[in-house]
């Protein structure tokens, strides 16, 4: 069924790259990727500047106050200003898979199986255990990995609520997600599991050209109304749409949409950064727009292919509370688990150099 939508793509741009790129986004007028061999390549207007951070591929980065907060396979997590090019590094038990901020903490998620809890505001670093490959931070923290279950962290004790979202989905695992109103977690099944911020499976979405690997990525846009989700198919699936984007040609890794604007940033194997413009309608334009995590996105999202409605969840719902005892008592039996956290182990701090605004607890440096 076609989709009255608004928006219509207007054509891309394409740029070839000298390296195989992984991950893209979007930061003000800019778009950064990352690239298999460690490298940050950022793009402004038509000028292209390679940035090498880390000796092996970047699995995530993001972008806070021009310093790029970037994790690698190396095991490592790099902080980066763009300023002075100032770097500084802290080092891990394995590799390390995704990474978020929020205004005082850096939260990273490793593939040994920890989450790690960086305050910039003291010298300490927690560790909780948790088989995590991406992570999404509002007031609590939602986490998601190659079990297939998105956990929710009370940060006041640390304790996991566990949510089994379904059967396929614990099988094959989550490879990422992305957060607007509700979670939107990009399974190996070949679909997409939209959970509520209180544990509902709400929807799944499915698409014919889906295939999902382990380097897809998923996108929401600034608006809240569009999904894009890059495919193994070469293909970008939009829902919300009827489209399909093609031009690329080999697996679709990374996506990125505008933060101010409709436009969308690509990456892809055939080492091709393609940028893609819509246009919009005048009178659709302003029924677009509301501040993100006012209303779920799929309460106006409409999508090719299969939906099923509000598959309720068999366990019981829980509720964070201050009582740790009563909150264990409503965990079903399958589902309790102790959760196993490693001391807290306080850095060194960072000897003061001239223009180097890199935080204190980043205390190895890497030659």
């Amino acid at each position: 069924m076609k989709v009255e939508i608004g928006i219509t793509n207007t054509g891309s741009v394409n740029h070839p790259l000298k390296e195989l790129p992984l991950v893209c986004k979007y930061y003000q007028d800019q778009i950064f990727v990352s690239t298999e061999n460690g490298s940050i390549i950022q793009k402004h207007n038509d000028k292209f500047q390679n940035f090498k951070l880390h000796s092996n591929l970047i699995h995530d980065f993001i972008i806070k106050d021009s310093l790029i907060y970037s994790c690698s396979q190396d095991h490592t997590v790099c902080l980066f200003d763009l300023k002075s090019e100032a770097k500084s590094f802290l080092k891990f038990n394995g590799a390390v898979k995704s990474i978020i901020k929020n205004d005082n903490e850096i939260i990273v998620g490793c593939k040994d199986k920890t989450i790690t809890i960086l305050d910039t505001r003291s010298q300490n670093r927690k560790v909780i255990q948790d088989n995590s490959t991406t992570l999404q931070y509002q007031y609590n923290l939602y986490s998601m990995g190659s079990e297939g279950i998105v956990k929710l962290w009370d940060f006041r004790n640390y304790k996991p609520i566990e949510l089994n979202v379904y059967e396929n989905s614990r099988k094959y695992g989550f490879v990422n997600s992305c957060l607007n109103g509700n979670l939107f977690c990009l399974s190996m099944n070949n679909q997409i599991y939209e959970i509520s911020l209180d544990l509902q499976v709400k929807k799944i979405f499915n698409h014919h050209s889906l295939q999902v690997g382990f380097f897809n990525k998923i996108d929401v846009s600034f608006c809240g109304k569009f999904l894009a989700v890059g495919s193994k198919s070469h293909d970008i699936i939009l829902f919300g749409t009827d489209n399909v984007l093609k031009g690329h040609m080999n697996d679709v890794s990374g996506i990125g949409w505008s933060e101010y604007d409709y436009k969308l940033c690509s990456v892809a194997d055939d080492f091709q950064l393609r940028e893609w413009t819509f246009k919009v309608k005048n009178n659709y334009r302003k029924s677009l727009y509301f501040p993100l995590g006012n209303k779920p996105l799929s309460d106006q999202l409409p999508c090719i292919g299969n939906i099923k409605e509000k598959e309720p969840l068999k366990e019981v719902q829980f509720n964070i509370s201050d009582n740790q005892n009563n909150d264990m008592e409503n965990i079903p039996p399958k589902q309790k688990k102790q959760v196993k956290l490693k001391s807290i182990t306080p850095i060194k701090p960072v000897k003061k150099k001239k223009q180097n605004t890199i935080l204190k607890f980043f205390s190895k440096d890497q030659s």
